[in-house]
């Protein structure tokens, strides 16, 4: 994972010397990544939870769209790592997210707005033996959480970008599907709900971001917030973002920082 992640970071300079392009609009962390301007990147989380355990998680992610026909495809992809150090040794656990491939349509219905339309799937390579400590890996970031359940998925969303002067904001809602279930699970729907505000400094853009997703476990409603503050660069076509996560009204996790960067292609 770390030679990806050091790829794409060399592949983004490189570009960004080459060619002095006007700054894309900046991104979030925790929310959908797609937007009308095609990327590649890759981030790493490190992440703690209760009873001492913390996980490393990396994230690599592209989306395309064709600026004539408004529509395009992405993929993205998590692998994560788990340490919990014990009295007598250490639990080490490893593993990968299953890979989601998708389509995506662009449009700007109105001079300020625009809106993304999203059709996926995650491939069913996830083992029910992962799924615990993969969703816990996840969970400060709840958006792509079904990307670690079993079976595959269908992934639907919508989202709107919205602009005003050097203000932007970000709505998403989404509905995840299990479609091929091996294992006697609830949770085989999710309804996502994501929401963040920044403001741009032309050079760095702040923002304060919440993402959640709503299951039903138990016969039970369940959800899994997360909020973040974070802080993007803009670099030409390259933009370094960091983020600190939180948990909101639930303790599924203490905290989380996240370090990556986005080349625009």
């Amino acid at each position: 994972m770390r030679y990806v992640l050091v790829l794409s970071l060399v592949v983004g300079v490189r570009v960004a010397a080459a060619e002095d392009a006007e700054p894309a609009p900046p991104g979030f962390t925790l929310l959908d990544r797609f937007d009308e301007d095609s990327r590649v990147g890759a981030d790493v989380t490190y992440q703690t939870v209760v009873g001492n355990r913390y996980f490393v998680r990396g994230d690599v992610h592209a989306h395309y769209i064709d600026d004539r026909y408004h529509i395009g495809g992405y993929a993205q992809v998590q692998r994560w790592y788990s340490r919990r150090p014990t009295p007598t040794e250490t639990e080490r656990y490893d593993g990968t997210g299953s890979p989601e491939l998708g389509l995506l349509y662009a449009m700007q219905p109105w001079t300020r707005t625009s809106l993304v339309l999203r059709a996926g799937v995650t491939l069913p390579t996830v083992e029910e033996s992962g799924t615990y400590m993969g969703v816990n890996a996840q969970v400060n970031r709840p958006t792509d959480l079904f990307q670690h359940r079993p079976g595959g998925s269908i992934r639907l969303s919508a989202s709107s970008i919205t602009h005003a002067g050097a203000w932007f904001g970000r709505v998403d809602v989404g509905i995840d599907q299990v479609f091929m279930q091996h294992y006697d699970h609830d949770a085989r729907t999710g309804v996502r709900g994501n929401l963040g505000a920044g403001y741009d400094l032309e050079r760095a853009a702040i923002m304060a971001e919440v993402s959640t997703l709503t299951v039903r476990t138990n016969g039970e409603l369940e959800m899994v917030p997360s909020g973040a503050l974070s802080v993007r660069g803009k670099l030409g076509r390259v933009q370094p973002y960091a983020c600190v996560s939180l948990p909101v009204f639930a303790s599924y996790y203490d905290w989380a920082a996240m370090l990556g960067a986005d080349v625009s292609l």
